[in-house]
């Protein structure tokens, strides 16, 4: 899109700087029509296909049933969940979407998928995105997975303050002592994000001394 707006700005600019001379103006305005072209060529939206062999496409379907809660699209995210379904390998950015988009859903049934996403999956960044989905649920199930990750002895950071900040979202009380502990993390942003999450669900701010939240 940046790259669009760049385009027309410079044919505008060209265009404009051509009005003295009648020549310079016919070559401006076939060169703003060259531009307008190649940007709108490259400004098409990402068709939304769930079986297409490009992940983008399978990214964008994901996307796009971000917040539905019904059976069906709740089946077509578990496909994208996995992306095992076509003939090229399962894709991250194809499953962190599916992770983001499902959490959203609100429902209970989809803890158990994201849950193993957060703890299997290799990619860091669908770990993070799957942290982030269940933060999204607004439901109590999806504390467990979360306070699991925040522990979990050689998780990524990232993964960990994701965490930290999911259960603020999620605003249990029951999460707290987790996040007492999380203050004592080695990393100084779980330990930052746990403070926030404390603030969140508490409504107060005791400090960083986890001494001070028991």
């Amino acid at each position: 899109m940046r790259s669009c707006r760049a385009g027309c700005t410079i044919a505008a600019f060209l265009v404009l700087m051509s009005r003295s001379c009648p020549m310079r103006a016919a070559c401006g305005a076939r060169l703003l029509a060259l531009l307008v072209f190649a940007g709108a060529a490259g400004c098409r939206s990402i068709p939304s296909d769930p079986d297409s062999i490009d992940p983008d496409c399978r990214r964008r379907a994901a996307e796009d049933l971000a917040g539905e809660s019904d059976d069906a699209s709740i089946a077509q995210l578990r496909r994208l969940l996995a992306d095992t379904h076509t003939a090229c390998p399962s894709h991250p950015l194809v499953r962190g979407a599916a992770a983001r988009a499902i959490g959203l859903s609100g429902r209970a049934d989809v803890i158990p998928a994201l849950a193993a996403v957060l703890e299997k999956d290799p990619v860091l960044q669908v770990r993070i995105d799957a942290a982030w989905g269940l933060g999204q649920c607004g439901i109590p199930e999806a504390a467990a997975p979360l306070r699991a990750a925040l522990a979990r002895d050689g998780e990524a950071p990232e993964v960990r303050r994701t965490a930290a900040r999911a259960l603020g979202a999620l605003g249990l009380p029951a999460a707290v002592p987790d996040l007492v502990a999380a203050l004592s993390d080695k990393d100084k942003t779980v330990r930052s994000s746990a403070r926030d999450a404390l603030i969140e669900i508490t409504g107060e701010d005791q400090g960083d001394d986890p001494a001070a939240w028991k």
